[in-house]
C-alpha cells in the first residue's frame, strides 16, 4: 500500500469532492508545506537475499520560522523525517532476523536526532557458531548531533504513531539485552549492557563554541 500527501501552500487544505453517485472522497491536510510518503507491505528481492516488511514513512517538512511565511523574513528551514513501525528484515534466508523494529529519526540543519529499537535473532547456520538465546538480542540506538531536546510525534495514517523524546546531545548511546553464546557453549554472556558517548559542551551550551567540548 502506497500513500502520498503533499501541501505546497502555508495553510491547512480541507475540501470534500462529490462524485455523481457513490461516496464523496475527503481531502484533509494540515498546514504545509510538507511532503509525506507513506508504505506499507514486504519487499523481496530477486532470489529472496533480503525480506522487508513493515510500515514506513519519508517526510520532508518546512519549518516556516516565527513569522510563517514562505520566504518570509523569518528563516525558513528544512526537517526530513523517516519513521518504521513493526519492521521485519531477513537477511540471507533467516541468517538474520530482525523483529519488532520501530524508529524515528529527524535530520534538521542543526544536525541528525533518532532513535530505533529491534530484537535480532540468528538462524541456519550462524545458529551453530553463536546463539542469541530463544528471544533474541533486544538492541536499541539512540543518537542526537545537535544541542537541543528533540521531541516529535509521528502520525501513520492508520494504528497508534510513534513518539521521540531525546534529551539534549550531543550524543549516542547503544544498549543491548539478552544472552549471548558462543559455539559449544564455551562462553555464555547474559544481562543488559550500556554503552554511551556524550559531549560536555562546556560552560556556553554551544558545539564548537569558546568554551572547550
Amino acid at each position: 500500500a502506497v500513500s502520498l500527501q503533499i501541501n505546497q501552500t502555508n495553510a491547512a487544505v480541507n475540501r470534500t469532492v462529490n462524485f455523481g453517485s457513490g461516496e464523496p472522497l475527503v481531502l484533509a491536510l494540515e498546514q504545509g508545506p510538507f511532503v509525506r510518503v507513506e508504505l506499507s507491505g514486504e519487499l523481496i528481492l530477486a532470489g529472496g537475499p533480503l525480506t522487508v516488511a513493515g510500515d514506513f514513512l519519508f517526510e520532508q517538512k518546512t519549518d516556516l520560522g516565527a513569522d510563517g511565511i514562505v520566504g518570509g523574513p523569518d528563516a525558513d528551514s528544512t526537517v526530513t523525517v523517516v519513521a518504521s513501525r513493526d519492521a521485519e528484515a531477513a537477511l540471507g534466508g533467516d541468517l538474520v532476523n530482525i523483529t519488532e523494529a520501530n524508529g524515528v529519526f529527524v535530520v534538521s540543519a542543526a544536525g541528525l536526532a533518532g532513535e530505533v529499537s529491534a530484537t535480532v535473532t540468528l538462524g541456519g547456520g550462524l545458529e551453530n557458531a553463536i546463539s542469541f538465546g530463544e528471544d533474541g538480542l533486544a538492541v536499541s540506538l539512540q543518537i542526537n548531533q545537535t544541542s537541543a531536546a528533540v521531541s516529535r510525534t509521528v502520525n501513520f495514517s492508520s494504528g497508534d504513531p510513534l513518539v521521540l523524546d531525546l534529551e539534549e546531545g550531543p550524543f549516542v548511546r547503544v544498549e543491548v539485552g539478552g544472552e549471548l553464546t558462543l559455539a559449544g557453549g564455551a562462553l555464555t554472556v547474559a544481562g543488559t549492557f550500556l554503552f554511551e558517548q556524550k559531549t560536555d559542551l562546556g560552560a556556553d551550551g554551544l558545539v564548537g563554541g569558546t568554551a572547550e567540548n
